[in-house]
């Protein structure tokens, strides 16, 4: 899943045109797996799979794969609500 963001979010003209003022490196961890993602003017640049000794990003996320799990099973229409 993580492997397809890079292309999901590039693909998303919308959504690249609302990130092109967002450039960053950020620390993504799904239980003991971690990735590095680099964003430049809103599209997604890199995937980095770790491990990593001493990462350097802006934020990490961090969550269990369950908890993970949840959030992306979620249907869209909740996060209307």
């Amino acid at each position: 899943m993580i492997e397809a963001l890079k292309q999901r979010v590039n693909d998303d003209d919308g959504l690249v045109r609302r990130g092109r003022y967002l450039t960053t490196t950020f620390l993504l961890e799904v239980g003991p797996t971690t990735w590095l993602i680099s964003i430049f003017e809103g599209q997604v640049v890199s995937i980095t799979k770790g491990p990593f000794v001493m990462p350097s990003s802006s934020f990490a996320l961090r969550a269990s794969e369950q908890e993970w799990g949840k959030f992306w099973s979620r249907p869209a229409a909740a996060w209307l609500e």
